[in-house]
């Protein structure tokens, strides 16, 4: 025991010396918070604890902006609203991009080579690869477009068929987690690349993709994947080959062969860039991905929300029956933005819950000093972290009830910084979906409200504790619910249509 204790010292000690080397913090910088473990131990933390790591962070320190280091790279994270919105208006000193496309497009998706180094090539500069790809995104999703009108309509339209065919059964009892999973999945593959998609003629690609997706810490945090996250990594290879497989002889690969608008402008766009195939296929799983991962969370805690509070799902089923139109005697239909202006309690709900669940982290690169208003100096070369867990958990900004959720929150006129709600991210991290996000979220709410009653069974189930310990950008459940669904009698049979 005494030669292991002795080593141990050593090793300690050896650390200790090199951190003091390595990790060097000027008096200008924010305060400096250490492990016990040198070099090592903060990353340690970021791996067993995930994004509940910036949450404990705070609560122990109760600084507004510190400096830690993730082995040997310094990390500025910021833990107020108004340094984040000193931060956002430094724009040309910060970058979201490189870091987002090592740790997303690299290390998640696969990316490697001349692939990932083509879209990492002057990657903020205009007419390049990213540059391009990223206002294509902006462009197709922004709140009003045609485009963002045909996908969000060409998406309900799927979601309403399946739920159409749910409410022809009867009652049934489902594992709640899995079978939107399968919905949003199945319904957002025959939206946006229409019907015998690769998804769409495989359904074990269903669970392909949500395997990736619960992979995503080791993906993204552990070398050697291959090994280390070896069911992702079939998961996701699995994926990328069907995108790849798809193809005609000469034609479009992966988003491409869709049949809107957006899949078009991303075939002329690759075809420009001169991309390769498997370059096309890992860019379709990713935006594909990011219509699910964080959609199908959010609607599971509003479902068992609604299961669990009969009184607020009363309330916002009154609301959705004011803006529903039929069609005929046998269809009915409902419109996002009659949503959006008059059923307030349902939108309050939404964002109530996506504060809530929310744990996406913006990171940027320190490109050059930034001096903040109070004196404080954050060097070139370092990394900023903005944790929406650290953010929305603080009831300094949001309140003695802001680890509660209240359906009524946003309802009141209430002041909080803009800058607090992290939930579509912020500045140049800002999510270009998160329009298309809560439509999808609204939508899909007041059809299932309208046409189903869903119940908790008794002595059966409880609605599960949050995943927080995982790294995803919103929090999921840490375990399935098994609730029956069944269609209300004062639905009258009528099919959604869109």
């Amino acid at each position: 025991f005494s030669r292991v204790a002795t080593w141990s010292l050593l090793v300690w000690v050896a650390l200790r010396c090199l951190e003091a080397v390595l990790c060097r913090v000027s008096v200008q910088e924010p305060p400096a918070v250490r492990s016990k473990l040198p070099i090592l131990g903060q990353a340690l933390k970021l791996f067993t604890q995930g994004v509940s790591y910036y949450e404990n962070l705070r609560k122990q320190t109760n600084l507004p902006i510190l400096t830690t280091f993730l082995g040997t790279q310094k990390v500025y994270v910021v833990n107020s609203p108004e340094l984040i919105n000193q931060i956002n208006r430094q724009g040309k000193k910060i970058d979201a991009t490189l870091p987002f496309l090592s740790v997303v497009c690299g290390k998640f998706f696969g990316m490697h080579g001349e692939d990932l180094n083509g879209l990492m090539r002057n990657a903020t500069a205009k007419n390049s690869l990213r540059h391009d790809l990223r206002a294509m995104e902006h462009a197709a999703l922004e709140a009003g477009t045609e485009s963002m009108a045909e996908i969000h309509g060409n998406i309900s339209r799927e979601l309403a068929d399946i739920l159409n065919d749910t409410a022809s059964r009867g009652p049934e009892k489902v594992n709640l987690l899995d079978w939107l999973q399968r919905t949003f999945t199945l319904a957002t593959g025959r939206g946006v690349f229409g019907h015998g998609n690769p998804v769409d003629r495989s359904e074990d690609l269903v669970s392909c993709l949500w395997t990736m997706e619960s992979g995503l810490k080791k993906l993204t945090m552990l070398p050697y994947q291959s090994f280390t996250a070896r069911e992702a990594v079939m998961a996701r290879e699995r994926l990328v080959q069907a995108f790849i497989d798809d193809k005609d002889p000469k034609g479009p690969v992966g988003l491409g062969r869709g049949s809107i608008v957006l899949s078009q402008k991303f075939s002329n766009l690759t075809q420009r860039h001169n991309t390769s195939v498997e370059f096309k296929a890992r860019y379709t799983l990713g935006f594909f991905t990011g219509f699910l991962i964080n959609s199908v969370p959010a609607v599971f805690w509003i479902v068992s929300l609604l299961a669990a509070n009969k009184g607020l799902a009363d309330r916002i089923r009154s609301e959705v029956q004011q803006v529903v139109t039929t069609i005929g005697s046998e269809e009915i239909t409902v419109e996002a933005a009659s949503l959006r202006s008059q059923c307030q309690v349902l939108v309050s709900t939404c964002r109530e819950v996506l504060r809530c669940i929310s744990s996406s982290i913006g990171t940027f690169l320190v490109n050059d000093d930034i001096h903040l208003d109070d004196g404080l100096v954050l060097k070139k070369g370092a990394i900023i972290q903005i944790a929406a867990t650290a953010i929305h958990s603080n009831t300094a900004i949001w309140g003695t009830s802001a680890n509660e959720l209240d359906p009524e929150r946003f309802l009141r006129q209430e002041k909080v910084h803009p800058a607090a709600n992290r939930v579509f991210g912020g500045g140049g991290s800002m999510c270009p979906g998160r329009h298309l996000a809560l439509d999808e979220l609204l939508t899909f709410t007041a059809m299932f409200v309208h046409t189903f009653e869903v119940d908790l069974l008794p002595n059966a189930s409880r609605i599960p504790e949050q995943e927080r310990n995982a790294m995803l950008s919103v929090k999921k459940p840490s375990s399935d619910l098994l609730v029956r669904v069944s269609r209300r009698a004062a639905a009258n049979c009528r099919r959604w249509k869109f």
